[in-house]
């Protein structure tokens, strides 16, 4: 058996053969867009055979219905090689699309063939395509076609300008349905609005113009905005020449730690559309930076760098741009840029807790705002955002759209279809909220005379009620003045179910409702006539009714208030849950419709019968089963979730992933209190609020049974805790496997502490390359506590195939390191360069990059060196303001990245080192810089201690870059300071020079944190040098 396996192994494998006429479908189908299936095979005479042929191929395509047929798309890395491979022929493209000229195709398929056969128009700046190969297409169409033209012709430039089109055509399609009725009763604002945009181009060296547009919700902020920029950007679209507008929702684009890059890719994308000369360099500023990430293995990774990485790429596309405005009068041209929904950006901070540095959306705003005029070069910049508040860190001025006055409501209801005669009396009735005189006129719409003239009759709501009250009790006069008697009835219990259809009205409304007896006709007929009510309920895809949310959820809370209605409220509960389902839901069973109501209903039951102060209510979560259960209920509820009881929502809002405010996650029971804290400290330990994680964690006393969160040791070493984890550690006689244990450990004052890296552990489901990490740390812990040589042993576990991931760049050399120790295979790919992460070791330092070569004898690095001399004497010369010198992010960014693409040898050499070769080895301090530059922010005497920073690592670098210069420094009051505080430190630690620059820093300021942070820095430092002088 085993010489038949050893010869099988031996033998050639069978080729794959691709049957002709499967080959020919394809490629009919790659020239195509959405197609019918049995047009693909029509030209097979055999069923069966046809049948088979669309089996064998059907994962290749993206399947929809359109309008009752069955379409088949083609997809996308199906289409790009069979297109690559047509196209690598004279004749490929022409045959495939002559086969193909009977096929029907929709628009875009139509606009992909023309684009294969004429290829485009050597004049990218067109906004669109010649007339004849559009046709009838949109530009939506148009850009998907492009797409897919890519794999075959040289498209670039003009999709990216027909997305940037498509995108502007789509938020004018936005404004469509919120200007049906234009806008009324805003005179004044709207001239305030225009005076702002078309005010002269502003002085790019004063403030930036801000006017922040504000309002309560349905307030008409975004129909404001869409009556002003309505006609410009149909300008744009048609190819005017007219100032750029700029629009980006933030209700789409929420605040997050990356957020920054894809606003900023964001904003060139659309001044495409208004500088059609500018596109194809603008796409190409995207296009290098994405390349260059890429290349220093940035995209996609997991590294702790992450916000150093994002700094840099930020900057390095603000350059791009930069110089691309600079040398074009486009620079100096107005741009309004307008934030809408700016309130979702406001609240939307990854985790609750103190507005500071990386957690204060609003400072991330402004710093954004004035890199766009100051770095990107945008100068004519200004900004109207809209949303419900102020944007309080940026000064200007402010238009606040309050609630119409009698005489503009009445005519808003006027062009509602509200009679003359009665408009008037509506509007004293309700208000002046367009969005509550909306849902006014639908109501008054469905009453009878005399229901109507009833109503009008009530009076005005009370005036000193909350807004949502004033809703809430608006809505129920609504109801109370429902034409049909039958449907009122049902209407306002009815409001308890969350879904109506003609069994709930019949098994589970009608008793509760007052009905003695009903039929399933008299139900279908009662749930077609509450249809009629638009105001109150929509049709669902299912067919049922589903209350609008913005009436349903006053009303709840106003009916929990009335007497009258609050007892009926747990009958039609109960009797819910059990037409659903009779028992309780079991956690194995789907998520139906059926099943997410059933859940529902039990859970409102328990918020009836619940009192908070009394009854500790818990979601029961026995097994791994349970915690799915409720997991996958609770992301069915979505926002009902607020319906529930304070206690019950904040336990179902942690298990789904929501963000909670801390009045919310004191409401937890422990357990479900640790999976908030295990989140939450994650976000504040990654966005660079390590103290925040550490306050949280010991807020209460951690559940004895709950796993410790795996940031809990790096949130101490961030925020220079070392010692109060250190005696944490000896405290519970901690084993340390993962990095920042041994850092924290290693650099501490606490010396019995110290010796706990003496029984180190291996983390869960170690791999080699942790194993050899494991080995460089207990060594380099074993030097600290005073041995003169490490005890390292040889490895134990299997290699790893695959090239790893590590968690910083350094690692590659700790890890060689452990290979100098015990004579492991380093933990990549044999055959593969000796460093794969060039990029991310590069040293601005040429005698560093020349040790790399002596460790190597690769004079690849010794190419690198000289390129470093020259970008050092560059650097010495440069003076302020010179566009062309060397910055930090050229350096650690496209220079980095040019270096990791040169060829590198495979091999380094092991044994006995030469000195000058181990200063390679030595690396740079990734774990520490978090708390470097958080302790260097928290002690800064002045508002120009940044300055005096630079100053001192200008005179220590080997490249002196002009942005760390003081004079390009930032104030710490400015916006950009904590941007510059990540540049700095990482730049002056990535050039060796951190032990030296702490100890100039401590001795321009004596304060305590520093002299600590000096201390530990140099303990850390001292062990590295010590077992390194051990290799030599």
């Amino acid at each position: 058996m085993a010489a038949f396996a050893r010869r099988l192994a031996q033998e050639e494998p069978v080729p794959h053969r691709v049957r002709p006429d499967v080959e020919a479908i394809r490629e009919v189908a790659a020239v195509s867009g959405a197609v019918r299936p049995a047009d693909l095979v029509g030209r097979q005479a055999d069923a069966d055979r046809r049948a088979e042929t669309l089996g064998g191929i059907a994962a290749e395509f993206d399947r929809a219905v359109v309008d009752g047929t069955m379409t088949w798309t083609m997809r996308s890395t199906h289409r790009a090689g069979t297109l690559e491979r047509l196209a690598s022929t004279e004749a490929g493209l022409a045959d495939a699309l002559r086969r193909a000229v009977d096929v029907k195709t929709d628009p875009a398929g139509q606009v992909l063939r023309r684009v294969l056969a004429e290829g485009v128009p050597g004049h990218p700046h067109a906004a669109r395509l010649p007339d004849h190969v559009v046709g009838e297409a949109s530009t939506a169409e148009v850009a998907q076609a492009l797409l897919w033209a890519m794999s075959a012709k040289d498209v670039g430039p003009v999709l990216a300008r027909t997305s940037a089109v498509a995108h502007v055509e789509s938020v004018l399609k936005s404004y469509e349905g919120l200007l049906a009725h234009g806008v009324v009763g805003r005179d004044r604002e709207r001239d305030l609005l225009e005076q702002f945009i078309d005010a002269p181009t502003p002085n790019p060296d004063g403030g930036l113009p801000l006017l922040t547009l504000t309002g309560i919700g349905g307030s008409g902020k975004s129909t404001l905005l869409g009556e002003a920029l309505r006609p410009r950007l149909q300008a744009l679209v048609a190819g005017g020449d007219v100032p750029a507008v700029v629009v980006i929702d933030l209700d789409r684009v929420a605040f997050r730690p990356d957020a920054e890059v894809e606003l900023s890719f964001d904003v060139t994308r659309q001044l495409e559309v208004a500088w059609p000369e500018l596109a194809a360099g603008l796409a190409e500023a995207r296009v290098a930076e994405t390349r260059s990430r890429s290349g220093r293995r940035e995209l996609g990774s997991d590294s702790g760098q992450y916000v150093e990485s994002l700094v840099r790429s930020t900057t390095s596309l603000e350059w791009s741009v930069g110089d691309l405005l600079r040398s074009s009068p486009r620079g100096v041209e107005p741009v309004l840029l307008v934030l809408d929904t700016f309130e979702e950006w406001q609240r939307a901070r990854p985790f609750a807790g103190p507005r500071e540095t990386w957690n204060d959306p609003e400072a991330v705003m402004a710093e954004w705002l004035d890199k766009l005029r100051r770095s990107m070069g945008i100068s004519g910049l200004r900004v109207v955002v809209s949303g419900r508040a102020a944007f309080s860190l940026v000064p200007g001025a402010s238009i606040e759209l309050r609630e119409l006055d009698a005489a503009p409501a009445a005519e808003l209801l006027g062009r509602l279809c509200v009679g003359r005669d009665i408009a008037p009396r509506l509007a004293a009735q309700v208000g002046g909220n367009p969005l509550t005189l909306h849902v006014a006129a639908r109501c008054v719409g469905r009453l009878d005379p005399e229901e109507r003239a009833g109503f009008l009759a009530d009076g005005a709501t009370a005036p000193e009620l909350d807004e949502d009250l004033r809703r809430a009790v608006l809505y129920d006069r609504f109801l109370g003045h429902i034409g049909d008697p039958e449907v009122r009835k049902l209407a306002h219990p009815g409001l308890v179910l969350r879904r109506v259809t003609p069994e709930l009205v019949q098994e589970v409304l009608a008793e509760p409702c007052g009905f003695t007896e009903m039929t399933r006709e008299e139900a279908d007929g009662l749930v077609d006539r509450l249809a009629d009510e638009v105001w109150l309920v929509r049709r669902a895809a299912d067919g049922s009714l589903q209350h609008l949310p913005e009436v349903r959820r006053p009303m709840l809370a106003l009916m929990a208030r009335d007497p009258a209605v609050r007892d009926r409220i747990p009958t039609v509960h109960e009797r819910a849950a059990a037409w659903y389902h009779p028992q309780d839901v079991d956690v194995r069973e789907p998520a139906t419709t059926e099943n997410v109501e059933a859940y529902y209903h039990r859970l409102m039951l328990q918020t009836e019968n619940l009192t908070p102060a009394i009854d500790p209510w818990n979601v029961q979560m026995w097994s791994v089963e349970d915690r799915l259960y409720h997991v996958r209920f609770a992301r069915e509820l979505g926002e009902s979730v607020s319906d529930l009881a304070p206690r019950i929502e904040a336990q179902l809002r942690v298990l789904r992933g929501d963000r909670l405010e801390p009045a919310q996650a004191a409401l937890l029971p422990d357990g479900l209190w640790a999976q908030h804290v295990d989140g939450t400290g994650a976000s504040f330990v990654a966005l660079g609020e390590p103290e925040a994680a550490v306050d949280l964690l010991l807020d209460r006393r951690w559940p004895s049974e709950a796993r410790r969160p795996e940031w809990v040791a790096q949130a101490f070493c961030d925020s220079a805790r070392w010692n109060d984890f250190a005696g944490q550690a000896r405290a519970s006689q901690l084993r340390p496997s993962g990095r920042h244990e041994f850092v924290n450990l290693i650099v501490s004052d606490d010396e019995p502490a110290r010796q706990r890296v003496l029984h180190s552990t291996l983390p869960t489901l170690p791999d080699q390359a942790d194993e050899m990490l494991r080995t460089f740390f207990t060594a380099l812990g074993q030097v600290a506590t005073g041995r003169a040589t490490p005890d390292a042993r040889p490895r134990s576990l299997p290699e790893r195939k695959a090239e790893p991931s590590p968690g910083f760049p350094v690692d590659q050399l700790r890890q060689y390191v452990a290979l100098l120790l015990t004579g492991a295979r380093l933990p990549w790919r044999r055959g593969g360069p000796f460093l794969p992460d060039i990029a991310g070791v590069l040293a601005p330092d040429p005698e560093v990059m020349r040790a790399f070569g002596l460790l190597t004898r690769d004079h690849a690095f010794t190419d690198v060196a000289q390129e470093l001399d020259r970008l050092a004497e560059r650097a010495r010369a440069a003076r302020p303001g010179d566009r062309d010198a060397p910055r930090s992010h050229d350096v650690l960014g496209e220079f980095a990245g040019r270096t990791a693409r040169r060829s590198y040898k495979a091999v380094a050499f092991g044994g006995r080192l030469r000195p000058e070769a181990l200063t390679a080895l030595r690396g740079d301090n990734p774990e520490l810089r978090p708390a470097i530059r958080n302790v260097l922010h928290a002690v800064a005497p002045d508002d120009a201690w940044l300055k005096s920073l630079g100053e001192l690592a200008t005179a220590l670098l080997p490249i002196p870059v002009v942005d760390l210069r003081p004079d390009a420094l930032p104030l710490v009051s400015d916006s950009g300071a904590r941007t510059a505080f990540v540049s700095l430190v990482e730049y002056v630690d990535r050039s060796r020079v951190t032990r030296a620059f702490l100890r100039d820093a401590v001795k321009l300021r004596p304060d305590p944190r520093l002299a600590a942070l000096g201390r530990a820095f140099a303990r850390w430092d001292d062990a590295h040098r010590i077992l390194l002088k051990g290799l030599g």
